[in-house]
């Protein structure tokens, strides 16, 4: 599947996921098959988990959303976004690394992720906030 172009978000992914537990119980709060990702980031709230990449090769996404509960919220396929860098296959360069700046801020039913890129600015994405 990794060399194909099927939905990296299906059962049919074999070889990448991300587990989210509860630290106080160690209870699995969710488990979801992912794209490769690089940096992965939870919000001080504890609402949302945010998945980042810098792989290009055979990944069709390098931005992911996650509410708590699982429910994927934003993907993101960062190929081609102005003021992102790549190498010419394998990698692409649009968060600043290795610990960039984000932040998520909820107006209503919309939530806004800001990621700092490369050159400190923001970059941002709207999505349906968690329920």
């Amino acid at each position: 599947m990794i060399s194909s172009s099927r939905d990296p978000f299906t059962a049919d992914n074999d070889y990448s996921y991300l587990r989210l537990r509860d630290t106080t119980t160690g209870t699995e709060l969710f488990r979801r098959p992912v794209p490769a990702l690089t940096y992965i980031w939870i919000s001080p709230d504890l609402k949302y988990v945010v998945g980042l990449s810098h792989v290009m090769l055979w990944n069709p996404y390098q931005l992911v959303v996650f509410s708590k509960s699982g429910d994927r919220l934003l993907e993101r396929n960062m190929v081609g976004t102005p003021g992102a860098k790549r190498s010419v296959t394998n990698w692409i360069y649009w968060y600043k690394e290795p610990v960039p700046k984000i932040t998520i801020v909820e107006n209503g039913a919309t939530a806004t992720l800001s990621v700092e890129d490369e050159s400190g600015l923001p970059r941002e994405f709207q999505f349906p906030a968690a329920r």
